[in-house]
């Protein structure tokens, strides 16, 4: 009896549709199918069987304390950070970063961050960190952004992009504390424009603006990305605000408008002036979600209708994707 039971149990256990049995047994679908499938659930579904691998067995730790000078790697959705934790170059009590920027350069299959540090002199210095690499590279001559709103370049198709009126001659400061030359160089255009830097290369350009016959623009235009899309924004003849999506990146001809916002919906929604409207992001059912400096909103596509979220705040807001991505470091 004993040698029988033994043989049902592996048997069951064979069968069982729990466990690691599963993991092994031949499967119904082809795998391609199974792929297609999986790609297309969400990411809280997946972690559900993150047991059954131990990819997924790294939970996330508390963040240190010390966010000042290290730069983390964090995947909230499978609660994941970078073990690396790089310091930023020449960053102490005198120096501060003025614009930075995050994003995938998919030519190489690497997360970049790029980062605009200054002092107190007036010199600025452009360094862009590779994750997985142990040190920073300096980008010489980039033309600083100038008069952004937003410090944060948006990542659209490999880029990082901020809105920048240049103009004007090179200028160099020698700093006297060290070896390093801060360059603050401007471009040759005297219009407002995007500046783009390439993430593959580490190049950076100049994107032309919409300029739509007939329209002052009575502020800063702002930059986000709406589905994959650059978008810009800004207050038109003090009468709307302008929306534009570049449905083709790099080609000025596809800048599209979306929309426009009359400023005395605005008012009435939010019950102040906003001195400048950022785009956040575009649902499947063409709702859009805005912000101010302290203000959520939504403006829906179809009907016009504008609606001030409760609440209000004092951060920097960035959109999520959820994703698997755990690289290695």
């Amino acid at each position: 009896m004993g040698e029988e039971e033994n043989h049902t149990t592996q048997r069951q256990r064979h069968l069982s549709p729990t466990g690691d049995s599963l993991l092994h047994r031949q499967p119904f679908l082809p795998d391609e199918l199974v792929f297609e499938i999986l790609s297309r659930l969400p990411v809280k579904t997946l972690l559900q069987y993150n047991h059954y691998s131990k990819t997924y067995q790294s939970l996330l730790k508390k963040l240190s304390s010390a966010w000042n000078t290290s730069i983390v790697f964090l995947n909230p959705s499978i609660e994941w950070k970078s073990k690396k934790s790089p310091t930023l170059d020449c960053y102490d009590d005198h120096k501060w970063i003025t614009y930075d920027g995050f994003g995938y350069d998919h030519v190489h299959d690497k997360y970049k961050l790029l980062a605009v540090v200054a002092n107190e002199f007036g010199g600025k210095l452009t360094q862009i960190h590779t994750f997985g690499e142990n040190s920073w590279t300096t980008i010489p001559n980039f033309p600083f952004p100038v008069g952004s709103v937003s410090c944060s370049g948006s990542f659209v198709s490999g880029t990082l992009n901020w809105v920048d009126y240049l103009s004007g001659p090179l200028n160099w400061v020698d700093i006297l504390s060290g070896p390093l030359n801060w360059v603050d160089n401007r471009c040759s255009s005297n219009r407002d424009v995007i500046l783009s830097f390439d993430l593959s290369n580490e190049t950076y350009k100049e994107v032309l603006l919409p300029e739509p016959d007939g329209v002052n623009v009575r502020s800063n235009r702002v930059l986000g990305v709406l589905s994959n899309c650059l978008c810009v924004c800004f207050d038109s003849n003090n009468t709307h605000w302008d929306f534009w999506l570049m449905k083709k990146y790099g080609v000025a001809e596809s800048w599209t408008r979306l929309m426009m916002i009359p400023l005395d919906k605005i008012l009435q929604c939010l019950q102040f002036r906003p001195s400048f409207i950022q785009p956040l992001f575009m649902s499947e059912n063409s709702s859009v979600l805005l912000r101010t400096y302290t203000k959520f909103f939504l403006y829906n596509l179809n009907n016009g209708r504008l609606d001030c979220l409760p609440g209000s705040y004092v951060f920097d807001p960035h959109i999520y994707h959820e994703s698997l991505v755990s690289p290695k470091f």
